[in-house]
């Protein structure tokens, strides 16, 4: 009899060992389903973080674009920036200052011109020139009045204070 309760044990054991090795096998294809599905979170993650990036360099290059068209005087920001960034996207290296000024030589009109300051400028100065030259005719006008008593100088006097006014 002790034979066959060795044989039981044997077969019982076997079993065991069948079943342990199987629950070791679902247990290396659940890791290693595990491990897919995180390799696959990674690579997501990886791209995100990717167009991140790329998303924040876009907009710092978008940033020193605009206040390099600021310094350069632009009256239509958003047409000049997208000229300037295609400038700079097609470019081999980017250069923003460039990119800018190539745009002001090119599209002149997309910037206010330092002509254009100096002119609105002249008017203003051509009216104070006037104001100036108005107030030194009243004041001669005056003083030859007060000198000579003569009726003429003070009427002349009289319509330079007018028109000074």
């Amino acid at each position: 009899m002790s034979s066959g309760t060795l044989n039981v044990t044997s077969v019982d054991e076997g079993i065991g060992d069948v079943q342990a090795e199987r629950d070791a096998e679902a247990r290396v294809r659940e890791a290693e389903e595990k491990a897919t599905v995180m390799s696959e979170r990674l690579a997501e993650m990886q791209k995100s973080t990717e167009r991140m990036r790329e998303e924040i360099e876009a907009l710092e290059r978008r940033r020193e674009i605009e206040i390099a068209l600021h310094r350069a005087g632009t009256v239509d920001m958003e047409t000049a920036r997208l000229l300037a960034e295609k400038s700079v996207e097609d470019a081999q290296e980017p250069d923003i200052e460039g990119a800018v000024a190539s745009l002001v030589r090119s599209k002149p009109h997309l910037f206010r011109s330092r002509s254009a300051e100096s002119a609105r400028a002249a008017p203003v100065m051509a009216i104070e020139t006037e104001r100036d030259a108005g107030e030194s005719a009243a004041e001669d006008a005056a003083e030859e009045a007060a000198r000579t008593g003569d009726r003429g100088a003070l009427l002349r006097y009289l319509r330079a204070r007018r028109s000074r006014v």
